[in-house]
């Protein structure tokens, strides 16, 4: 019973959702407003079971991902026209959504898929070698998780570390093909 509890929480955050937002469940386009108001009542929803259960592994996690999506959704949105506000408001979804992963991780060190969004937020936030550690821990514990080679060659190419970025977009590609033609999309 107590494995069913995260997809519980998650489906029933899903049919909240599915009926505040009925186009989520039709074939209409879903704008950019409206997943802000998804990602925001997520963000509601897992704050409540938070407050229920300061332990509830699974709330971090939901929620610390809304963060993260506000986060991607707003820099794409946000890109034509940045300001310096805007700038803050997608540091702070990433740093929120940073902070919710490393409660996850307080309470479960082993949640390498964890480590991965963490880095990446890291890495939005310019904290480099945070990034680089989380990234450099799931490859130490999980040496064939593609996505961590992919994720640390992206940070090596941002930090303009071509040669290890290679190697790392080279290991990533020979764990998983899908990563083939993804050097220069960092």
């Amino acid at each position: 019973m107590r494995n069913l509890k995260p997809k519980i929480i998650l489906l029933s955050i899903l049919i909240a959702l599915f009926a505040v937002y009925p186009r989520f469940a039709s074939s209409q386009e879903v704008t950019p407003i409206d997943q802000v108001n998804v990602y925001k009542q997520v963000i509601h929803k897992a704050t409540e079971k938070i407050k229920e259960n300061d332990k509830d592994i699974e709330a971090y996690r939901v929620r610390g991902i809304a963060h993260y999506k506000l986060g991607e959704l707003y820099r794409i949105v946000y890109s034509p026209v940045m300001t310096k506000e805007r700038e803050e408001e997608i540091f702070d979804e990433f740093a929120l959504a940073a902070k919710d992963f490393t409660s996850v991780i307080k309470l479960k060190k082993d949640y390498y898929t964890i480590y991965l969004y963490r880095g990446i937020c890291y890495g939005w936030m310019e904290f480099s070698e945070s990034a680089m550690k989380d990234f450099d821990y799931v490859i130490e514990h999980d040496p064939k998780n593609a996505e961590a080679y992919y994720l640390r060659g992206k940070e090596h190419w941002r930090r303009k570390e071509k040669d290890q970025a290679k190697k790392d977009f080279d290991k990533a590609c020979d764990l998983d093909p899908k990563y083939k033609g993804e050097y220069y999309r960092p």
